[in-house]
This record gives structure tokens, C-alpha cells and sequence, in this order.
């Protein structure tokens, strides 16, 4: 969720190269702002009071998905208007805890939607570094899904995985 909430205030700020010659803090701070007083009243949603995993299923619900790219400029709404359906295509695959039961005939389309929405952000938001994570979801899932001895879910691997790993 972080990634994605990170892709739309640099939109709102239109701070969309890594070839910034300003100072463009406040622009992504004054963008932030903006993106958390619009959520708060159009959504009732508190980005400060909320956990982040329940705060990015709100944000990318696709009942919320209008009021979210309302504030982009016209030209780049589309674009990742098509992301975040790819995306949640993905995510409930991945979040699964059981893919290979529950979605046996969606898992063929995984990889094709992953790659599609990994060369979208390529094209178009080529600024925002991808994490570990976001890697993760878009190159990997359908073989550790499909292998016979390995979790044959991501859960495993989700950076809370990782961060309880490194204790």
C-alpha cells in the first residue's frame, strides 16, 4: 500500500522525474497534505489513525477508486487506473492462503497480469523505486505458488516474513 500511496502524491505533486533540479520536499509534503484532507472528508478515512494494512485496503478499494484518481491530472488516470486492476487481481492471489485451491484456474493469468503491471510501471512511473516486496508479487509468485514442496503462498514471504526472519 505504501508503494502505491507513494505513486499517487507524487502524481498529485507532479513530481514524476528522478531529474529534479529543486527543492521538492514541500511540493511532496504540501501533496501528501492534500491527498490525507481529501480522504478524511470524501472517505472518512484517517491515514494517522489507521493501521497501514487496513488504511491501503481502503485507499484500494474499488469502491474508492473514482475519489482516488480524481485528484491526478487527466492524462495519468488511466494509467493507473489500469495498475490498481491489475493489482487487485494479483493481490487476491497472492494474500491466499490456499491459491492453488481456491483460484486454480486464475493462477495460468498470474504471471501475464504481473508482468503487464510490472511493464506499466516501468513506462509510466519509472521515478518511484519498487520494493522488495512489489518485486516480490510481480516475478516470482506463480512458481512458489506451484511448487510442490515450497508454502505455495506469499504470505510466507511478505516483508513481515522477512522482518521476523532477521529477529
Amino acid at each position: 500500500g505504501r508503494f502505491f500511496k507513494k505513486v499517487i502524491v507524487h502524481e498529485i505533486a507532479q513530481v514524476t522525474s528522478w531529474n529534479v533540479k529543486e527543492d521538492v520536499k514541500h511540493l511532496i509534503l504540501n501533496a501528501e497534505t492534500r491527498l490525507n484532507a481529501y480522504l478524511k472528508f470524501h472517505l472518512g478515512l484517517n491515514s494517522s489513525l489507521m493501521m497501514p494494512g487496513n488504511y491501503a485496503r481502503c485507499l484500494f478499494d474499488k469502491n474508492n477508486e473514482v475519489h482516488i484518481l480524481s485528484l491526478l491530472p487527466q492524462e495519468r488516470r488511466e494509467v493507473l487506473r489500469e495498475i490498481l486492476v491489475r493489482f487487485r487481481f494479483l493481490r487476491k492471489i497472492y494474500r491466499s492462503s490456499w491459491p492453488m485451491k481456491e483460484f486454480a484456474n486464475e493462477i495460468p493469468r498470474y504471471k501475464e497480469e504481473a508482468v503487464a503491471m510490472g511493464k506499466l510501471l516501468i513506462k509510466h512511473f519509472e521515478y518511484v523505486q519498487w520494493p522488495n516486496y512489489l518485486h516480490k508479487i510481480i516475478e516470482h509468485p506463480q512458481e512458489i505458488i506451484q511448487q510442490a514442496d515450497g508454502p505455495q503462498t506469499l504470505g510466507a514471504l511478505s516483508g513481515e516474513g522477512l522482518e521476523g526472519g532477521n529477529k
